[in-house]
């Protein structure tokens, strides 16, 4: 039977760094305001899909330089997608977008789309053997980007990760054989 769920969030977050920066005394406070919502549906027969989002409001100051206030919104998003399809096919899709506000420091949005997808043909009565082709990163876009404000100053990193490639499995499931699972 089919069934759907809504839900929301709400992720506050404040902190406080204190440091010391050419023998001055600095206090940074942060704060960060997140409003979010998740939207599922799961039905019996060829379709589940899920997609969560989040919006946050990002706010720094410092007590060395009280003029400068860093703020920004960043978006997050999470769609995903199952698809049952006749003749024992599945196609799978899940995905991340990353969108950062640019601000002063940071003038080039580092937003990402980061999709990862698979078809899969199943074969045998029970579905035991599979033959899944699994591509990551479809477009290329996982760079590996995290903001960051700490003490008196904010920080963009970047990391390196494994981006495209594909993948060809062969799966033949032996938990299907029938009997019950004994613990």
């Amino acid at each position: 039977r089919p069934q759907m769920n809504l839900s929301f969030n709400f992720n506050p977050s404040v902190s406080r760094y204190i440091n010391y920066v050419n023998g001055q005394r600095n206090v940074t406070n942060n704060s960060s305001l997140g409003l979010g919502i998740s939207l599922g549906y799961w039905a019996d027969k060829w379709i589940n899909f899920w997609v969560n989002m989040e919006a946050a409001h990002n706010y720094s100051r410092s007590s060395i330089n009280k003029n400068i206030t860093t703020k920004y919104w960043t978006f997050n998003s999470y769609p995903n997608v199952n698809l049952k399809l006749p003749w024992k096919f599945y196609v799978e899709m899940e995905s991340e977008i990353n969108v950062f506000q640019k601000t002063s420091i940071f003038s080039t949005g580092q937003n990402t789309y980061f999709v990862n997808a698979s078809i899969k043909k199943a074969f045998m009565k029970d579905e035991k053997l599979e033959v899944k082709l699994y591509v990551n990163d479809i477009f290329n876009q996982n760079r590996g980007i995290n903001r960051n404000i700490s003490s008196n100053f904010i920080s963009e990193t970047r990391s390196d990760v494994i981006r495209r490639f594909f993948l060809l499995s062969f799966i033949y499931n032996f938990s299907k054989n029938g009997k019950p699972a004994k613990w």
